[in-house]
Order: structure tokens, then sequence, then C-alpha cells
């Protein structure tokens, strides 16, 4: 298993310069995994239905709840994809009763109150996935990356 210095080590070149261009897709790899552990936590501790109060909906029925998007209906696997993977790290709770996919109402409003939570918070990721460039970075744009970089792990409250 490589460790994260001999990975870095061997991305050196024969100058032994060590590219930082990776930097800021590195800072938001590890807000993004924050973010899921996060999501995760609150659905196993805070966040589950409760079978007593909420009424189960199987995820065809939940799309017919939720409004229309250019006159289309949210696709079912897109509500899987929610449940799944998530949405900015943001989970849909759901309960699996046999063959059946389930969520409820109320699931489905705290799924979206949370990420109303992080537009409010300005915790929503960027658009911009910078790619591993060829040639190194020039001071200028390095030093926005990090300051870039500094402003996410703020806003996420991991650095003051």
């Amino acid at each position: 298993m490589k460790t994260w210095r001999t990975t870095m080590n061997s991305t050196a070149n024969s100058t032994g310069y060590m590219p930082n261009f990776c930097i800021f897709e590195q800072i938001q790899m590890i807000y993004k995994n924050l973010l899921n552990t996060h999501a995760l936590l609150r659905r196993h501790l805070i966040m589950s239905i409760d079978l007593k109060t909420e009424k189960l909906i199987t995820l065809t029925q939940a799309t017919k709840v939720l409004p229309q998007v250019d006159g289309k209906r949210i696709h079912i696997s897109t509500l899987w994809r929610w449940c799944k993977k998530g949405l900015r790290g943001i989970n849909l709770e759901y309960l699996r009763a046999g063959s059946k996919i389930m969520t409820s109402q109320e699931a489905m409003q705290r799924f979206f109150d949370a990420l109303t939570g992080l537009d409010e918070a300005g915790l929503q990721q960027s658009n911009y996935r910078p790619a591993c460039m060829k040639k190194p970075h020039s001071e200028k744009s390095r030093q926005l990356e990090v300051e870039n970089a500094n402003k996410i792990l703020v806003n996420a409250k991991i650095i003051q």
C-alpha cells in the first residue's frame, strides 16, 4: 500500500521538483469525504425514517409527489442515486421492505432541507474541478488555488 509520502515522491520529476497542481483536488476530495462521513453519521444517529409516524411510499410514488422539471417527472433512478450516493454529501433516507425501496415525504423534506442548509452555509460544491496540468502553475495561479482551498476549509469549519 502506497503512503501519501511515497505517492508524492513518485510524482517528483528528475530535478526533485514536486508539482503542487493537485492540491486543490486533494482538498476537495478530503472535503467531500468529510461531508459523506457527516451525512452517514446523521443518517444513522439522527435522521432515520420513523415507521410509527411516517407514511412509507415507494420511489415510484415519490417521483409523483415531487414537482416536475421541464414538464418531466424526476426519474426513479435519480431518487435511487440520491439514496445510495447522495447529493453533495447528503443522502435521501430509505428503507428496504422486501424487494421494494421505500422512503417517506418527511424524509424527502429532511433531504431537501439539508441541501438548502448547505446552500445557506455557502458549502456547495464548486463546479470547478481542475485536471492535473502537465506544466507547473505560475506562482499567482498556485496562490489563488491555495486561497480557494482555504476558503473551502474555513466554510467547512475544518480550519479557522
